[in-house]
């Protein structure tokens, strides 16, 4: 996986939290709506987060940094470092900013696992876990809440996933994904340190409307 893919693959499992949520059975674990009311009642929260890469068979590891800030509704990741870009999911789409080429890249959120968008996926609304993801276990210690999650479909990108929920501080701390190559990608989170407003301007795609529209299977603008 490039450089590109392993970040736009992490936006898009956060963004899936913004889908609407299938049905529950009688086993769906209480913390699930802890995390889908932190999001909803985090509305204008802004965390700065880590991204780290690990790629085995290379011997090496990616590294990058950036802010997330949350609206009801909608996400905004900023990556500052190595590679400035920007994913803004809007609860339909995510749109990639790329201001070294001078484009903005859309596609619907239902097709956010298809491609290598995934964790703004899996950021954006918890009550959508249920749609990709088997819960197999859920570990309470001391307020820090591991779920360890199996994707529902199929995708060498994503084999298994891991969400770690601050009970007592109400936000998201670290997901790690695993693909099948043996790679890991981990983004742990913290508040403190943000520069980003979460105003509307912030989530304005029409700043970027004299570049290039690009619409995945559909007509590019």
């Amino acid at each position: 996986m490039t450089g590109k893919a392993v970040m736009g693959f992490a936006v898009a499992l956060a963004a899936a939290f913004l889908l609407p949520a299938a049905g529950w059975t009688a086993e769906r674990p209480a913390v699930l709506d802890e995390i889908a009311a932190s999001v909803a009642s985090g509305a204008g929260a802004a965390v700065r987060f880590e991204q780290v890469v690990s790629q085995p068979s290379f011997g090496r590891e990616v590294t990058a940094q950036g802010e997330i800030v949350w609206r009801k509704g909608s996400l905004y990741w900023q990556y500052d470092w190595p590679n400035p870009q920007t994913y803004i999911v809007d609860g339909k789409e995510i749109h990639w900013v790329q201001p070294d080429q001078r484009q903005v890249v859309s596609l619907p959120l239902g097709q956010a696992f298809e491609t290598h968008h995934a964790v703004a996926a899996l950021l954006g609304d918890p009550g959508a876990l249920d749609r990709y993801f088997k819960i197999e276990s859920v570990a309470d210690e001391q307020n820090q809440v591991t779920l360890e999650l199996k994707p529902r479909f199929d995708n060498a990108q994503l084999v298994h996933a891991t969400l770690m929920f601050d009970r007592a501080g109400k936000v998201i701390r670290m997901i790690a994904i695993r693909d099948a190559f043996g790679n890991v990608n981990t983004i742990r989170m913290h508040r403190g340190g943000t520069r980003l407003k979460p105003s509307s301007d912030l989530f304005d795609l029409s700043r970027w409307a004299e570049w290039k529209q690009l619409r995945p299977g559909g007509t590019d603008g």
